[in-house]
């Protein structure tokens, strides 16, 4: 009974060594240090993409690291990206995610996240905007030989200014009048639904002699003679633009020296550019490309298509008509997106085989964006 008496003692005095044991290694651990985490500054940034950084020290323990984000600025809703594994080390270890999907138009907000078993770190909130995305529509002084027109110049002076990415896509299309954007604008707005801002410039083809397209100046709706007027299809395509939740804005009718175009027709759909301009509400002053090449000749060698020199001209003229507002555009976020193309290069006659009743003196082809 005595020896009984003195194996359950030790036994006893061995588990409360055992729990003491326990406690103290479980106190030691509680006391090392979580991982520290840094929030660094996104790069690779496009309208529907960007690489979100940050650097972690796992301090000794294995860490998890990854980023929460979204576009509530306090971050209290985000998604959060896949965790990446990393070493016990105490040095600092940079890691990064790639993340398509983003809006234009839209601030994201974002912070890296670090977590081991002594507990989760987070970095400071961040933020970048997503870009914006216009598009060019006019006829063949838009499109320009190759489709590399203003377009790469404009993109490349608003992103310079405004400090984040811009995309404008030359949608631009050879021989078309007003009717034949009209007619295409539908298919325009409908391929590119993420586009915001529209640029639009028709009328040198609608001046071509001798078949001319009224201007239907100082004309409204119900009065003679403006059904089918130059004036009447740009309304259309504005009409269309507006409907959609995007913007447009207008340029004037370049001036051409070209004996086949009628000048006097031009000066005329400027003045309906205007009273459109005004009748609209649109805020983007038209950049008068009529006064500079009247100016400027030179940089219309064949009286109608501006050379190297002529484009650069346009891409300042619509910067500075498009940055030097009263009111700054409206950037309100895009939502459902749910198409993305980088290119376009199939024949329009296959998209519409009605071409010959849109007003175009020849078959053309759709090009691809112009990106930054």
């Amino acid at each position: 009974m005595k020896f009984r008496y003195v194996f359950f003692v030790i036994l006893y005095v061995i588990g409360i060594v055992s729990l003491v044991s326990c406690s103290w290694r479980k106190s030691g651990e509680r006391s090392g240090p979580p991982p520290a985490v840094y929030t660094q500054s996104a790069s690779s940034i496009y309208t529907d993409r960007a690489v979100l950084n940050g650097t972690v020290n796992p301090n000794g323990s294995a860490a998890d690291a990854w980023f929460e984000y979204g576009t509530d600025p306090a971050l209290l809703r985000w998604t959060a990206t896949p965790r990446q594994a990393k070493q016990p080390v105490t040095t600092l270890l940079s890691f990064k995610a790639s993340i398509r999907g983003f809006s234009p138009y839209t601030t994201y907000y974002y912070r890296a996240v670090a977590s081991s078993r002594f507990g989760t770190q987070r970095g400071d909130i961040q933020e970048f905007p997503t870009g914006e995305y216009y598009v060019a529509v006019g006829d063949s002084i838009t499109l320009a030989e190759g489709g590399r027109g203003y377009e790469p110049m404009l993109s490349d002076l608003l992103r310079n200014s405004k400090g984040y990415p811009i995309t404008v896509a030359n949608w631009g299309v050879g021989g078309a009048t007003s009717v034949a954007g009209e007619r295409i604008i539908s298919l325009t707005l409908s391929t590119v639904p993420w586009a915001k801002y529209f640029l639009v410039m028709f009328g040198t083809n609608d001046a071509y002699l001798p078949r001319l397209i009224p201007s239907g100046k100082g004309k409204g709706p119900g009065d003679p003679g403006y059904r089918g007027s130059y004036k009447d299809n740009m309304q259309k395509i504005i009409s269309a633009i507006l409907a959609a939740g995007k913007v447009p804005c207008l340029a004037k009718v370049p001036y051409a020296t070209r004996s086949s175009i009628d000048i006097s027709s031009i000066r005329e759909y400027n003045v309906v550019v205007d009273e459109l301009v005004a009748a609209n509400n649109i805020a983007v002053t038209p950049p008068d490309f009529y006064s500079y090449f009247q100016e400027h000749p030179d940089e219309i060698p064949d009286g109608i298509h501006p050379n190297k020199i002529g484009y650069e001209s346009m891409a300042n003229l619509w910067f500075n008509a498009l940055t030097q507002l009263k009111v700054p555009l409206s950037e309100e976020p895009l939502s459902n997106l749910s198409l993305r193309m980088s290119s376009l290069t199939t024949p329009f006659v296959s998209i519409f085989p009605q071409i010959p009743q849109m007003g175009l003196t020849h078959i053309f082809y759709l090009p691809g964006s112009v990106k930054d």
